[in-house]
């Protein structure tokens, strides 16, 4: 009889000997969910942040259109970038036209302004004086040319007029496009000092 009861002594004692650990592991259960819980709850937050500034940067980029027209390779409108420049709206119409007055572009047209949306950009053609003006010493002076050559949009055989610029030069001169300013040629080693010096005055980038 000692000896059952001994045996039942030691019995209580393990069940409650496991009663404690089962305790003792439900609580580390129930701590470690909490913290699992605070963890998401702190993600979704940062998340949800991360998402409205995305939201907020896209914003920054909104779109504008403008209404270019006149002598221009392709008139039309046109959807840029807000904060874009005029020459960019230009570049986009393929760069003015050689029937274009490049006079009034250079003395006009600002390349460096904002764009302002629904506005239009308008570029005149150049009208030459087909009459002839005799001077003094008898000869004839003709009106005058306008012969700039695009080098965004001009074709082979009208860059081949430049001086100093042959087949290979077109070719890189083609392969370099688009071009932001005529300075690229340079920069981008595509013609020596000699011939930029010659062909400057004689090209644009619209």
């Amino acid at each position: 009889m000692e000896r059952q009861g001994e045996r039942i002594s030691k019995i209580i004692d393990f069940l409650k000997t496991v009663g404690k650990t089962e305790a003792i592991f439900l609580s580390l259960s129930v701590i470690f969910l909490l913290l699992s819980l605070a963890i998401f709850v702190s993600s979704s937050s940062l998340l949800s942040k991360k998402d409205d500034i995305v939201v907020a940067k896209s914003s920054d980029n909104e779109k504008i259109f403008i209404d270019v027209g006149g002598a221009v390779e392709r008139p039309g409108v046109y959807q840029m970038t807000e904060g874009s420049r005029v020459k960019d709206a230009l570049i986009s119409a393929n760069g003015i036209s050689a029937s274009a007055d490049r006079d009034f572009v250079a003395r006009t047209i600002n390349g460096a302004r904002t764009l302002i949306d629904g506005e239009k950009i308008f570029i005149p053609e150049f009208i030459a004086s087909s009459q002839a003006s005799t001077v003094a010493s008898g000869r004839s002076v003709l009106g005058t040319t306008n012969n700039i050559v695009n080098i965004n949009t001009s074709s082979n055989s009208q860059l081949d007029n430049l001086p100093g610029v042959g087949e290979k030069t077109i070719e890189k001169i083609i392969a370099g496009r688009p071009y932001q300013n005529i300075l690229e040629l340079r920069e981008k080693k595509i013609v020596g000092k000699a011939v930029f010096e010659k062909i400057k005055d004689l090209i644009s980038i619209y």
